[in-house]
């Protein structure tokens, strides 16, 4: 008897179908998830239909129910209990596995399924193998038995999970192995009782891939994380180390997230530091968030237990070349449509290098600052204020008031722009001992600038243009005697060329520079496809003071009167991966030049570039570095640094890396040898990784450094 029920729908493809015919095998195309859950329909070449018992199902059959579908040459049905017997080869498909089977049998009313030595593709694993047995109960479930399980086509399996039995889970994105074996080209790498995989890309609670290294100051060092998912917002992650040369060091991180406050925190605990002797930890905290529309709240707190931590620990958690690790928390207010910005801080710092005075801490710190949003043409009133007491490690404390009012103008043209500023800064100063005065200072000072410049536009053929912009400011600012006020936060930056156009040449407070000078600048950008794309800016300024400035800080000479260094800038942009800088500093007085830059950057992606770069600064530095992070072809990419010192004679950081990757696995080498501390001892390390794509990573590779010391 002939006949069955084929239904024609709308074809929908699957995002699946591209990794089942990668992986060997070809998934439907039509809309069977669209079907009616409870109908079943069949097709056959060959039919015997019984309104009771067993019907039967030969040539070509395809039947489907619900959202499944069954390809066989023989099917058993039978009416009473709703059940199918497959007998010889089968393909059964649902949302979530295809399997390809010797035998099978299918209860449609419980939606599960057995295979006999089955071959299998998992969807949201993107996975396949053998199991000598399997069942799936759904959609969302497999349990297989006597199993080989990869990612790799069948050309090139390059690894192999063998498991007396695997338990997939697609719903909770989450996968397991008993007396579970890993194979790398056919060789025994890894074996665990009980080993958890993620299934998909949903965070699942488990044992992490290993890292592994090697170096100088830590001998082998082994980390095993285990992390725990608590709840979809928040996590836990600990994680025990071995270090052949320090000992056993013990790590938790717990991270949240809610709708008003996020943070993190890391506790990292050496109990016994074998090299030393001594207990060793960090701790590092960022909390923040937002109690209402204009409110906002931070807090940092980073330490460790000693100077060398980062250097000899080999820690993500601070840079070995950091000076001063923060602490603070600050509650802060911003009205962007009032202009009105507020702060309430305290903040300390951990000095991390000897040799420097430990960092006056902040007790509390309180800012302020108020002006309207810029209107052309129209004069804005400004406030600034702050209120700070500052706490030395003798606990000798200094209480410093600094308030700040004035009026900003600009007008905008289309030919020309105007500027002009003026304001009256207060500084007082109370230093205390035990609670009693010892000394008070206070300080008043007013600052005039104005300055005005010119637009000129020139057309050119094609969309393209260049813009020129002749720039003069006058500042004055009258001298004050200084030298009595202490240093807290006051230091004197590169002199560069934004530092042209500072009302201050000091960062802070403590020091305000008297000048009567004159600034000039000129630049110049041309650009193509009518502005939308810029390809030369160039900059050239200089500044010409009518007197020497007298305020000065300890150690440090003041600019003398007359022209200061020429200070220029070009920026070029073939397009847009080409990129070259030049950046210079001239020293018209010596005929020389004093600082000096040239860059070359080519980026075809975010992790594929090479930068170039060449730094000199007189009587400091003369420098070379080198930064490549490019492919070789579609499977290799080598990325490496190098840092010369042509003044020196010596490398100051080398790194070097290769990395393999392709459809199931990736492997990262690389070498690293750098400064590790301010005695000018040099470290080498060498990092493994292994990646087996939808199984983790073994080892650690190029990513970290990539992130730390590259990108």
């Amino acid at each position: 008897m002939c006949g069955g029920m084929l239904l024609s729908l709308t074809p929908v493809i699957s995002t699946a179908q591209a990794l089942c015919e990668e992986l060997g095998f070809k998934q439907r195309s039509y809309a069977e998830q669209l079907l009616d859950d409870a109908a079943l329909h069949a097709d056959a070449g060959e039919v015997d239909l019984q309104a009771y018992g067993e019907s039967r199902l030969q040539g070509g059959v395809r039947m489907r129910f619900g959202r499944d579908i069954l390809f066989a040459d023989d099917v058993r049905y039978r009416h009473a209990d709703r059940q199918l017997r497959v007998i010889g080869r089968t393909l059964f498909e649902t949302e979530t596995i295809q399997v390809q089977a010797e035998a099978a049998d299918i209860d449609l009313d419980s939606e599960e399924a057995d295979f006999e030595q089955a071959r299998y593709v998992a969807f949201a694993a993107g996975a396949r193998g053998h199991a000598e047995q399997l069942h799936v109960s759904g959609s969302q479930k497999a349990r297989l038995r006597g199993v080989r399980y990869t990612t790799c086509s069948p050309e090139q399996e390059a690894w192999v999970l063998e498991s007396d039995e695997i338990t997939l889970d697609s719903k909770r994105g989450l996968g397991s192995a008993r007396n579970a074996k890993l194979r790398f080209m056919g060789v025994p790498i890894f074996w665990a009782p009980l080993f958890y995989f993620p299934v998909g890309d949903q965070r699942q609670t488990g044992v992490l891939p290993p890292r592994i290294g090697d170096n100088a100051t830590t001998g082998l060092d082994i980390s095993i994380p285990l992390y725990i998912n608590l709840a979809p917002n928040y996590d836990l992650t600990l994680t025990p180390r071995h270090m052949s040369e320090r000992g056993e060091q013990i790590a938790a991180t717990g991270r949240y997230l809610f709708s008003h406050s996020e943070g993190d925190s890391t506790v990292e605990w050496l109990e016994e530091d074998e090299q030393t002797g001594e207990r060793r930890y960090l701790l590092d905290t960022t909390l923040e968030g937002g109690t209402a529309e204009h409110w906002s709240w931070q807090v940092a707190y980073t330490r460790v237990s000693d100077e060398s931590y980062a250097s000899e620990l080999d820690t993500t958690f601070t840079d070995a070349a950091q000076s001063q690790l923060p602490q603070y928390a600050r509650l802060s207010y911003r009205h962007l449509d009032a202009g009105l910005r507020a702060s309430l801080a305290a903040h300390e710092y951990q000095s991390l290098i000897r040799t420097l005075e430990e960092p006056y801490a902040r007790l509390p710190e309180f800012n302020l600052n108020w002006q309207p949003a810029y209107r052309n043409g129209r004069v804005r009133p400004f406030l600034s204020a702050q209120a700070v007491n500052f706490r030395d490690i003798d606990e000798t404390q200094t209480w410093r008031e600094d308030a700040r009012i004035g009026l900003d103008w600009r007008l905008d043209l289309p030919q020309a722009f105007f500027t002009a500023h003026t304001d009256y800064r207060w500084t007082g100063y109370q230093a205390r001992e035990d609670g009693t005065t010892v000394d008070t200072i206070d300080r008043h000072l007013g600052t005039v600038q104005t300055g005005f410049g010119l637009n000129f536009v020139r057309q050119g053929r094609f969309g393209r243009y260049q813009t020129l912009t002749p720039q003069v400011y006058y500042l004055y600012v009258p001298y004050t005697e200084q030298d009595a006020i202490p240093l807290f936060d006051t230091s004197q930056p590169d002199f560069s060329f934004d530092q042209l156009f500072a009302l201050n040449r000091f960062t802070g407070v403590d020091r305000i520079a008297d000048a009567n000078l004159i600034t000039t600048a000129v630049r110049t950008d041309w650009y193509r496809d009518f502005g939308r794309e810029r390809v030369v800016s160039a900059k050239l300024g200089v500044q010409w003071r009518a007197e020497s400035s007298q305020v000065t800080l300890p150690g440090e000479s003041a600019p003398a009167s007359g022209s200061s260094d020429w200070l220029g800038e070009i920026d070029y942009m073939l397009n847009d991966r080409l990129r070259a800088q030049l950046v210079g500093q001239w020293n018209a007085d010596e005929n020389r030049m004093d600082q000096s830059s040239v860059a070359a950057r080519y980026q075809y992606s975010e992790d594929q570039f090479i930068h170039i770069a060449y730094r000199f600064r007189r009587d400091n530095f003369e420098q070379t570095d080198a930064i490549v992070s490019m492919p070789i072809n579609s499977r290799w990419k080598v990325a490496g640094r190098w840092t010369y010192s042509l003044e020196d004679h010596r490398s100051l950081e080398a790194l070097g890396g290769l990395e393999y990757s392709s459809c199931c696995w990736g492997a990262q080498i690389a070498w690293r040898r750098y400064l590790a501390g301010d005695g000018g001892r040099f470290d080498s390390s060498i990092y493994l990784q292994l990646e087996l794509n939808g199984l983790g990573r073994i080892g650690e590779g190029l990513d970290r450094l990539l992130t730390r010391d590259i990108l």
